[in-house]
């Protein structure tokens, strides 16, 4: 797949990567959106199978450069890592869900004290300026997550965001206060100021305008 996205980039064609959350370093899928394709890896534990088999998607068999020989050799060890690595997993998962509950203890926390009308107010105004409509033309939003939790801790791509769009927005709120502000991010070293947020967009009308937005994790959905 790195293969698959380094030759389409060189060609000139637009490339979005899949990282893996289970193992950062490695990819998951390569879209190229232009070309209206996608390569990814359908093994467990996101087994992916072919919604329109051979008229639209189809496998690709690497089974076959298998080294069986080698395989059933060492058919045991392969089987010992197996379970080992399902039950990290499970542990894993475990401790993240204990996690996610304190988190939304802290979510509650801040929702008390949150100004909904006025956050939406706020920025519905930021949408009316920045996408201004043409006639009834309609735009489109994508949505790209930015980072994960892996067992290198979080790990946030917010190169991302250049990559996307010229122009970066987050929608944050004040602890301490009811108020709901909105600013532009900074081009580049987006990590340093934005936190842990996620990546709402981009958003882009048909007049070609294009922005990011940011949703802090703080936001009460």
């Amino acid at each position: 797949m790195r293969e698959i996205g380094r030759a389409m980039e060189e060609a000139g064609t637009p490339v979005e990567y899949l990282w893996c959350s289970g193992d950062p370093d490695s990819l998951d899928g390569v879209v190229l959106p232009a070309l209206r394709c996608a390569v990814a890896d359908g093994t467990s534990p996101h087994v992916l199978e072919p919604k329109y088999p051979a008229a639209v998607d189809r496998y690709v068999d690497l089974g076959r450069f298998y080294d069986l020989s080698a395989a059933k050799r060492d058919a045991e060890e392969v089987k010992a890592h197996t379970h080992t690595y399902k039950a990290a997993y499970e542990r894993a998962y475990r401790h993240l869900k204990a996690a996610r509950s304190v988190e939304l203890d802290a979510v509650r926390t801040v929702a008390a004290g949150f100004d909904r009308p006025r956050a939406e107010k706020r920025v519905g105004g930021i949408i009316t300026r920045e996408l201004r409509r043409r006639g009834g033309q309609q735009g489109r939003t994508l949505r790209r997550f930015l980072g994960s939790m892996t067992h290198k801790g979080y790990i946030w791509r917010f190169d991302s965001v250049d990559v996307l769009c010229p122009q970066g927005l987050r929608v944050r709120r004040q602890l301490g206060s009811r108020r709901a502000a909105a600013g532009d991010a900074p081009p580049g070293g987006h990590g340093k100021r934005l936190g842990r947020h996620r990546l709402s967009g981009p958003l882009r009308s048909r007049s070609g305008r294009s922005i990011c937005w940011y949703r802090d994790w703080g936001w009460p959905l």
